[in-house]
């Protein structure tokens, strides 16, 4: 069971549907739960995964019904991604009794995330982090930089269940992307341009 609020045209979201997409359906059954069925990348969702949304636009309202879903679905395993999606998901599994291994995944360096909360939040969101993290079977980050960050922010926690895996990379679909026309009101552009592309975070 795949979990993440919605499918806006986000990394996460992205890196959520290409594990979907890619699962050999010989071993895995792959159902993805939304809070919300809404993003540009609602059309990339794959035909024979099962999608449930949840009609939550607040994650904080998930816990319930993503609860009673887990009970449902009886998943064996649950990967959800992004911090706030991820102790929610905790806390419905907890909620729910289930028996699945969870994994989730922080999709960024946790302190910037955590800047963007409001600093009376702040305190809140580490304590259930602290709490709530220790319950998944697997703390996924996508560069060993988040992951230093993370264990330093929360030190003396279990580093046996970290993991660092790096964001899949889609060949075959950037292979059929260039092909494409660019359809931009920007392009041609009538002077040399440089393009950047970078990891802020190694």
């Amino acid at each position: 069971m795949f979990v993440v609020p919605n499918l806006g045209g986000g990394g996460a979201e992205r890196t959520m549907l290409d594990i979907c997409t890619h699962l050999d359906r010989a071993s895995f059954e792959p159902v993805l739960v939304v809070g919300e069925l809404k993003g540009s990348f609602c059309p990339r969702i794959p035909r024979d995964v099962l999608t449930i949304s949840l009609d939550r636009p607040h994650v904080r309202d998930c816990i319930w019904v993503l609860a009673r879903t887990m009970r449902v679905i009886k998943p064996d395993v649950v990967l959800s991604a992004l911090t706030h999606m991820n102790v929610t998901t905790i806390a419905a599994h907890s909620v729910s009794r289930s028996r699945s291994q969870i994994i989730v995944r922080e999709e960024s360096v946790y302190d910037k995330y955590r800047s963007l909360a409001p600093k009376t939040r702040q305190g809140f969101m580490d304590a259930l982090v602290r709490v709530l993290y220790k319950k998944a079977r697997r703390v996924v980050f996508v560069s060993n930089g988040a992951a230093a960050e993370f264990e330093s922010r929360f030190p003396g926690a279990n580093r046996n269940r970290y993991q660092v895996m790096y964001n899949p990379v889609d060949i075959e679909s950037i292979a059929r992307l260039k092909q494409e026309p660019i359809e931009e009101e920007w392009w041609p552009l009538s002077r040399r341009t440089v393009i950047s592309v970078f990891d802020s975070v190694r």
